[in-house]
């Protein structure tokens, strides 16, 4: 557990400088980090991270390098959450994610089965509607429904913690109410946020996907960006590798797609020079995270879903259309 993992309203500034006086000050978070860079800050002096605390992206690349183990991913949290303890949040930014996730508009449970569902999430549905209907439709035949939700992470990474609690029960009551015990997620963002949250058990598709496709598709020219919420254990990407048989190449990315930590308003810049940032040795690009896939779409880059090439699919990132797909998975 990351040292900022437990949230308590009476953190302090004091309090989480006490933990980020073990910084050696080595550099190396600002070396992997553009933000950090930018502002010539490190994960030592909480007193400046909190001058710009909602212009990180939470990608987590400094906890992959501080040799300290200081979280940054969770200090900035941490930060956020007082600044809405202390009523300083800006709502102004966020309005359109605020209006649409905080009580989530596009909800609908009305396929649920009892025993488990498949939880697509909300932006797999939005940038790749037919492959979440050939995914839902492959569940269906096993008698698995699918039901529509945000697993709530973006309204928790702006540091609206009471909101974050009640959305993740409200969640796990929908659940237990139809009698679900398992979550089939084609998100790695809903994956990775739930799992820890939830009693019910949460699952990858890609743990899944044998026992729904008699034969995979197993493309043989692609490389993997990996999105950031797998990057430290990897779960997903492994799961992939054992149904391909083989290890992909992983794509030479940016820290981050640009949509990380809601940190896009605050850093237009930077989010756009991430977006622009994926590379390729000449392999497909691929990834497993339909936000990312989005964002490298917008940003001109060509790139395909991991899931749509294993179903024999070739689909494109529909980011003229998204808004709209999310809209519709309210009435499915």
């Amino acid at each position: 557990m990351s040292k900022f993992e437990k949230w308590d309203e009476t953190c302090s500034l004091e309090s989480l400088q006490n933990i980020a006086d073990a910084c050696v000050h080595c550099g190396k978070c600002r070396e992997n980090c553009a933000f950090l860079d930018k502002y010539e800050m490190d994960l030592g002096d909480v007193t400046k991270l909190q001058e710009h605390v909602y212009g990180c992206f939470l990608c987590g690349n400094c906890d992959r390098v501080c040799p300290a183990g200081i979280s940054g991913r969770q200090l900035f949290q941490n930060l956020r959450r007082m600044q809405v303890r202390d009523g300083k949040l800006e709502e102004k930014p966020y309005s359109f994610v605020l209006k649409e996730k905080k009580d989530y508009k596009f909800r609908n449970y009305r396929n649920a089965t009892a025993g488990r569902v498949l939880f697509p999430g909300c932006n797999f549905p939005s940038m790749f509607p037919k492959t979440n209907r050939k995914i839902a439709d492959l569940c269906k035949a096993k008698g698995i429904g699918t039901v529509y939700d945000c697993c709530g992470k973006p309204i928790a990474e702006l540091g609206l913690y009471r909101d974050e609690e009640r959305i993740v029960n409200r969640i796990s009551r929908e659940l237990e109410s139809r009698d679900i015990g398992e979550v089939i997620t084609t998100c790695p963002n809903c994956y990775y946020f739930l799992k820890e949250r939830i009693p019910q058990r949460v699952r990858s598709i890609y743990e899944v996907l044998p026992e729904l496709v008699p034969e995979i598709s197993v493309p043989k020219d692609i490389e993997i960006q990996i999105p950031c919420p797998d990057r430290i254990d990897r779960e997903w990407y492994d799961g992939i590798c054992k149904l391909l048989g083989y290890e992909p190449a992983v794509t030479a990315a940016e820290q981050c797609c640009g949509l990380g930590g809601m940190a896009s308003a605050e850093e237009p810049e930077l989010a756009k020079k991430f977006g622009e940032g994926l590379t390729s040795s000449g392999l497909r690009n691929t990834t497993f995270c339909a936000s990312c896939a989005g964002q490298y779409a917008r940003n001109g880059k060509e790139i395909r879903h991991v899931l749509s090439l294993l179903l024999g699919m070739e689909e494109a990132p529909t980011t003229k259309t998204s808004y709209l797909n999310r809209v519709k998975t309210k009435y499915k």
